[in-house]
């Protein structure tokens, strides 16, 4: 009488030949959730540029980004509840900049000026472009 099916080693071998691939796999991934993060952040930057455009139209002191940085605003506060605690955001009456930390430690920063670009750190107090 001959069984037909698989014996126990042959069944170990592929697990571990499929565990192997596996790791190689997730390894390779590691970057790409990185680009990921790092694309997310550059977009709720520009779309807080766009908010901020509207808090300078449609405000109470139209003209000024004041209460743009504001947690609670109601143009751009859903975009730094999407950032990152590391986020900075300044408004200096018709200016006003915010940058947040990439994966790579440099940090992406978006003014009033059009500029979006990397910086190697925070701006003090001026624009992004005056760095």
């Amino acid at each position: 009488m001959k069984n037909k099916g698989f014996t126990l080693i042959e069944l170990l071998v592929v697990i571990a030949i499929i565990g192997i691939l596996s790791g190689i796999v997730i390894t390779a991934l590691s970057g790409a959730r990185d680009k990921a993060s790092d694309a997310k952040i550059k977009a709720t930057l520009a779309g807080f540029r766009t908010a901020a455009e509207l808090v300078y139209s449609e405000s109470a002191a139209p003209g000024s980004y004041t209460g743009a940085c504001t947690a609670g605003n109601e143009f751009t506060g859903a975009y730094l509840a999407d950032l990152s605690v590391s986020q900075d955001c300044q408004v200096n009456g018709s200016r006003y900049y915010i940058s947040d930390e990439l994966n790579d430690e440099t940090i992406w920063c978006v003014d009033s000026s059009g500029y979006s670009g990397v910086k190697s750190s925070a701006p003090a107090t001026s624009p992004c472009t005056s760095l």
